[in-house]
């Protein structure tokens, strides 16, 4: 879920495109889980805001 969904349960076009790019990468990633190596704690949303980003998955290509 996006920060803003995860924190105020506020949800708009905003979380809605990142959870789309969020399944688009588990598509590429061929299903793996999103932030695997994060600790799901409660400073992992302070770290997504900080710029923690999901890694390129090893089978996309650079384009994507």
């Amino acid at each position: 879920m996006a920060s803003e969904s995860l924190n105020c349960s506020e949800f708009s076009v905003k979380s809605d495109v990142w959870a789309f790019g969020v399944t688009l990468w588990e598509i590429h990633s061929l299903g793996k889980c999103p932030f695997s190596g994060q600790q799901w704690d409660p400073d992992f949303n302070s770290r997504v805001k900080a710029g923690t980003r999901l890694d390129k998955p090893s089978n996309c290509l650079d384009d994507v």
